[in-house]
C-alpha cells in the first residue's frame, strides 16, 4: 500500500514492519467482518422490554413492536457502538442461525410468523443463494461467538475493545453479535486479546495504521480488515511487555479509558515492544497528531 508520511517518518514505520510479520499473515490474528444481514431493518432493532416475559421479548423493528421468542435475540453492535475501550449494547438482532453458524431448519412460530411477512424481499437479497433458507444471514461463523477484539470500519482512529464470548443482556448471558459494520479478530486467550487491543489503541499502531488506510470524510479513515491485517506483530513479543501492556488494556477497559500519564506508558511500552527509540516515538506522536483532525482519542 501507498504510505503517506514523511521519509522520518516511513523510515520509523519500516522499522517497525520489521519488528514481526503482519497480523494477516497468521491464520488465528486474521480480521473477520462482522455479519450481513441483507436487511437491517427487518432483522435489526431495539428491544422495549427489560426482561423477556414468558418466553418473548418486544422488539421494536422499523418503529413497529412485535413479540418474538427471547431465543431467537441477540444483543448487537454496529461500529457507532464501539470505541477506544468499551463498547454499547443498545441494538438487538433476530438470530435464526444455530451455535454453529448454521440457518435453523425451522423456526419458532412467532419468528416465523414475523419474518414471513417480508418473505419475498428477503428472497430477493442478492447474498442468498438457491437453496438456502430465506432467513439466512451471512458471514456467521461459531467465531460470532467467541471471545475477540474489535472496532469500527470507519473511525478517526481504530478505537479496539475486547469483546467477551458472552454478555449480560435482558437478564441473560449470550453471545454479542457484531454487524457488517464492525471488524474483529477472534482470540483463545484474554491476555492476548487485551494485548492487541493495548496496540491497537496506541499511539504507536494508530500512527501505523492512518499511514496505510484509506481516507474517509472529515477527517475519518477506513480501518478495513485488510489495513489492520497489515499492521505488523512482533515475532516473539517481550513477556514482561506482554504482561504490562495487557494490564493497562484491563485497567483502561474497567474505568472507558485510559489517564494521560497511563497513556504515554502504554505508548512508550508498544514502542519498547517493536523496539522503537524514543525518536521514533515523538516522530510517530507528531505525524498523528497532525493526522488528527475530528474527535477525542480516549
Amino acid at each position: 500500500p501507498w504510505v503517506l508520511a514523511p521519509p522520518p517518518v516511513r523510515a520509523t514505520l519500516e522499522r517497525m514492519r520489521r519488528a514481526g510479520p503482519a497480523l494477516g499473515n497468521r491464520s488465528t490474528s486474521r480480521p473477520r467482518r462482522g455479519i450481513f444481514t441483507g436487511a437491517n431493518a427487518i432483522f435489526v432493532g431495539r428491544a422495549t422490554d427489560e426482561a423477556p416475559r414468558n418466553g418473548f421479548l418486544s422488539v421494536d423493528l422499523a418503529g413497529t413492536d412485535f413479540e418474538i421468542e427471547a431465543e431467537r435475540i441477540r444483543p448487537a453492535l454496529r461500529g457507532e457502538d464501539l470505541g477506544p475501550w468499551r463498547f454499547e449494547l443498545s441494538r438487538v438482532v433476530v438470530w435464526t442461525h444455530d451455535s454453529e453458524g448454521r440457518p435453523l431448519p425451522k423456526l419458532p412460530p412467532a419468528t416465523s410468523r414475523y419474518l414471513e411477512r417480508h418473505r419475498r424481499f428477503l428472497e430477493s437479497r442478492v447474498d442468498l443463494k438457491p437453496g438456502q433458507r430465506y432467513w439466512s444471514l451471512f458471514r456467521v461463523s461459531p467465531e460470532v461467538s467467541a471471545q475477540r477484539i474489535a472496532w469500527r470500519d470507519i473511525a478517526p482512529a481504530p478505537g479496539a475493545v475486547v469483546l467477551p464470548a458472552r454478555v449480560k443482556f435482558l437478564g441473560n448471558e449470550m453471545p454479542v453479535v457484531s454487524l457488517n459494520t464492525v471488524y474483529q479478530i477472534p482470540t483463545a486467550s484474554g491476555a492476548y486479546a487485551h494485548l492487541l487491543a493495548g496496540v491497537l489503541n496506541s499511539t504507536v499502531a494508530r500512527a501505523y495504521l492512518k499511514a496505510i488506510a484509506e481516507r474517509a470524510a472529515g477527517g475519518y479513515f477506513r480501518f478495513l480488515g485488510w489495513t489492520v491485517a497489515l499492521l505488523p506483530f512482533p515475532e516473539k513479543p517481550d513477556a514482561a511487555l506482554r504482561k504490562a501492556i495487557a494490564a493497562l488494556s484491563r485497567s483502561a477497559h474497567q474505568k472507558r479509558g485510559l489517564e494521560p500519564d497511563d497513556r504515554r506508558r502504554l505508548d512508550e511500552l508498544v514502542a519498547r515492544l517493536y523496539g522503537l527509540s524514543y525518536n521514533d516515538l515523538k516522530r510517530l506522536r507528531q505525524f498523528d497528531a497532525r493526522m488528527t483532525n475530528v474527535g477525542k482519542i480516549a
